[in-house]
């Protein structure tokens, strides 16, 4: 009975001695691997942003240069206007589409904060980014499209910047957009400019710099 406890203990012994010895097997590695990245045109790039074919997209959304960028401007070309209506709510839907073609589902959102929208005597425009889902053969959600047109005109209408109007902005727990891998959404802008009361004369926006809108794509969360 006692040589039997002596051989046992004698096994657990062994045990430890080999783990023991075994994490002394090196004591650095050094490993080169090759890393390719590139930069693709906005178009390409993980996180899609492209036209969507409208006529709104056509005439105020350029893609010319691989970067995204709108004109609203009264130099656009392709328009005949020269800037939004004061005191009135605007919406210009199927604006841009944001396509997930990375490899996995992402919150999107974008920070307006870039864009200067006051008149210059405490008075502000608003800007809102209003996402529509589009079905598995790429039109547009008509249930949601028809709730972004009935709301566009309240006073519970999201913004860039201020409480009042929804939408994508800044803050993305609590606008954010879920995109899933290999889907997309169309983006609609709200343009609230009831507030809105530059000097006759000035446009809008004021001044002559270009302002910029920041798209994030972010895996927090999901």
């Amino acid at each position: 009975m006692k040589r039997r406890n002596l051989l046992i203990g004698m096994g657990s012994l062994a045990a430890v001695s080999a783990a023991t010895l075994g994490t002394g097997a090196f004591t650095s590695v050094t490993a080169n691997r090759q890393v390719d990245v590139e930069v693709a045109g906005d178009e390409d790039a993980y996180l899609g942003l492209d036209g969507t074919g409208s006529n709104n997209s056509n005439a105020y959304v350029d893609t010319s240069g691989g970067q995204v960028s709108f004109d609203f401007s009264s130099s656009n070309n392709n328009v005949n206007g020269n800037g939004f209506n004061p005191n009135s709510v605007t919406v210009i839907d199927s604006l841009l589409q944001v396509s997930n073609q990375g490899t996995q589902s992402v919150e999107f959102y974008a920070d307006l904060g870039g864009v200067d929208l006051t008149d210059g005597d405490g008075g502000q425009a608003y800007v809102a980014l209003q996402p529509v889902t589009l079905d598995s053969s790429g039109n547009r959600d008509t249930e949601q499209d028809q709730n972004v047109a009935q709301n566009a005109g309240a006073s519970s209408i999201a913004s860039s910047s201020s409480s009042g109007l929804s939408g994508l902005s800044a803050n993305p727990s609590t606008s954010s957009q879920s995109i899933a891998q290999g889907d997309a959404i169309e983006l609609d802008m709200v343009v609230d400019t009831r507030d809105f009361a530059p000097p006759s004369g000035t446009s809008f926006p004021l001044g002559d710099d270009d302002g910029t809108v920041e798209f994030i794509a972010d895996q927090t969360g999901i």
